[in-house]
Parts: structure tokens; C-alpha cells; sequence
């Protein structure tokens, strides 16, 4: 699996806030991830680390209403399909050691459709 993620630390960069496409977005809500550095104040994630990244990373818990929408990934905000991405720690979740890459690239969308249904 060629895709890594790369964890910085603090947001290098500022989601938009608006719902207004990103110029050149990087698509895809789903991938699955090994870390690869982490910022000097995580302690959740090492290197290594097998991951996904949450749909919604604004969105932590409570009703979901029209504020999340600009943080989905692939949708306003860049998505996973890219070698490398910085990504909040707290918007990852850890892959399952029985899953391989491609069966817990799967999970974010279908969670978040199994979700929907109920």
C-alpha cells in the first residue's frame, strides 16, 4: 500500500469553512494508512501505526447539522487519495489486525452508511 499518513501535529493548514470546492480537491473519503511521523505532542499514534481517517473529522459527537459538512473528506475538504496526508490525531481510528489495507479502506463509508440507515 502506497499511502501513508503523516501526522504533523497541529493543522498546517485551515479546512474551509465554506461550501465551496477546493481548486485541484483530492478526492475519496476512504483509505486505510500506515503512520509514518507524528508531532511531538501526540502520544495516541507511533510510527507504524495502521489507521483510517473518520468521514467527517469535525464532527466528534453530538447532532451532526450543517457545520460538518464543509470538514467531509473528498467532499470539501481534501480527501484520502493522496501518498501522504496530515491529519488531526484525534480523527483516526486504528485498523483491526485481522483487516488488511484494502478490507479497512472500506469502513469509513460504510460506517457512515450504516449509521445513516439507523
Amino acid at each position: 500500500m502506497s499511502q501513508k499518513l503523516l501526522d504533523a501535529g497541529p493543522k498546517l493548514f485551515a479546512l474551509t469553512r465554506h461550501l465551496v470546492r477546493l481548486p485541484q480537491l483530492i478526492p475519496t473519503s476512504d483509505g486505510a494508512c500506515e503512520v509514518v511521523a507524528v508531532g511531538e505532542d501526540v502520544t495516541k499514534w507511533a510510527v507504524g501505526d495502521r489507521v483510517i481517517a473518520t468521514f467527517a473529522p469535525d464532527y466528534l459527537a453530538g447532532e451532526f447539522d450543517a457545520t460538518y459538512f464543509s470538514s467531509l473528506l473528498g467532499g470539501q475538504a481534501h480527501g484520502m487519495l493522496s501518498q501522504y496526508r496530515i491529519l488531526e490525531d484525534y480523527n483516526l481510528v486504528r485498523i483491526a489486525s485481522h483487516l488488511s489495507y484494502e478490507e479497512a479502506a472500506t469502513l469509513p463509508c460504510a460506517a457512515l452508511t450504516a449509521w445513516n440507515a439507523l
